[in-house]
């Protein structure tokens, strides 16, 4: 089964793209361009670090305007659209979900959609379509699209299909401290962080690290950093 196509609306620097593919397609672009939003969007509708039947948006993937209000932000969509990879592929054993679910997709075309709403308000809904249905939430069908379209991401050198947790930085050495803050500043910048929320946590719990290193080389009596670090480090 090959993804055919994508369509996406509203999510993070992109307003609105369609993108066709081919068996092996290269995306090419300068940096802040949406390469990453176009892959992170795809991984997102197909699972990517999500629970079971769940989706892991969170409120800054959500494509901001300075002309709207954040209460009013229009609702993320992320469509795909699958086809076979070989003819009469949909007609084999393992397929029989897709049959039974959306019996248009033996149809002259061969062709069905999912697509994926997601609100300002937080709230997610999916629905499949082909020539003849369409179903609204439906989460066997959902199940069955990741166990048959699982989602590989490799990027400098990781590689990974579901969440990978290396742990916060346990260094207390306040220059490496510093560039481990740097890089996860970076990452969330550029857009090649691969876990958005764990880049913050490592990030956060690295200058965590970092000012206690350096409230350690200062006398206590010549600085507030005793009060600071109540509040930051419970």
């Amino acid at each position: 089964m090959l993804l055919r196509s994508v369509r996406i609306e509203n999510f993070r620097a992109l307003k609105h793209a369609k993108i066709s593919f081919e068996p092996t397609t290269v995306l090419i672009g300068e940096n802040d361009c949406g390469r990453s939003s176009v892959m992170e969007a795809v991984a997102l509708a197909l699972g990517w670090n999500a629970k079971e039947a769940g989706f892991a948006f969170q409120p800054h993937h959500l494509h901001h305007s300075t002309f709207v209000l954040p209460s009013t932000l229009p609702p993320i969509s992320i469509a795909l659209e699958f086809c076979e990879s070989a003819q009469g592929e949909w007609r084999q054993e393992g397929f029989k979900r897709l049959r039974d679910s959306l019996p248009g997709v033996l149809g002259r075309d061969r062709y069905f959609s999912f697509e994926v709403i997601h609100d300002c308000e937080g709230i997610t809904h999916w629905s499949f379509r082909s020539a003849r249905k369409a179903l609204i939430d439906d989460r066997a069908m959902l199940t069955w699209l990741r166990r048959y379209m699982p989602v590989l991401w490799m990027a400098e050198g990781m590689m990974s299909g579901r969440h990978f947790d290396s742990g916060p930085a346990q260094s207390s050495d306040p220059t490496d401290l510093s560039v481990q803050v740097t890089q996860h500043y970076r990452d969330l910048l550029g857009g090649t962080a691969l876990d958005v929320m764990t880049t913050i946590e490592h990030g956060a719990a690295a200058a965590r690290q970092l000012l206690l290193a350096r409230a350690k080389l200062r006398p206590g009596d010549t600085t507030p950093f005793g009060e600071l670090l109540k509040e930051t480090c419970p």
